[in-house]
């Protein structure tokens, strides 16, 4: 029985051969690249986050704005409705006033003239 001598630890079939000193090295800076990748990629996301959140805020902002103009525009047409209903109340109330002056002055004239009238025909008896 001839002995065998073992085979070297690097050549055995299960495990790899130990990395030289330059593939570890563009292996190390191959792990450096994509950690700064997946950096970048999670830097990249954070500012689109930032930029979404403002253009939200932005939005949110305009949005109230516009919503308080169109409420100042509605209180402006009501306030402008109750003042032209106001001024046709006023101008129905002078109106009626003016009327009934002007029944009671008939009234107080037509009185004495009715008055005379009847005196007048007294008279003609």
């Amino acid at each position: 029985m001839a002995s065998q001598p073992p085979p070297p630890s690097h050549t055995d079939s299960n495990s790899p051969a130990p990395l030289t000193y330059s593939e570890q090295l563009a292996l190390h800076k191959h792990e450096m690249a994509l950690e700064y990748a997946e950096i970048q990629h999670q830097r990249d996301i954070a500012v689109l986050n930032i930029s979404r959140l403002r253009h939200e805020i932005t939005l949110r902002i305009e949005t109230e704005r516009e919503l308080e103009r169109v409420a100042k525009k509605e209180t402006e047409r009501r306030r402008q409705e109750a003042s032209d209903n106001k001024d046709i109340v006023d101008w129905v109330v002078e109106f009626s006033i003016c009327v009934v002056l002007t029944l009671l002055v008939a009234a107080l004239v037509m009185g004495p003239m009715d008055m005379l009238q009847r005196m007048a025909c007294l008279l003609e008896l």
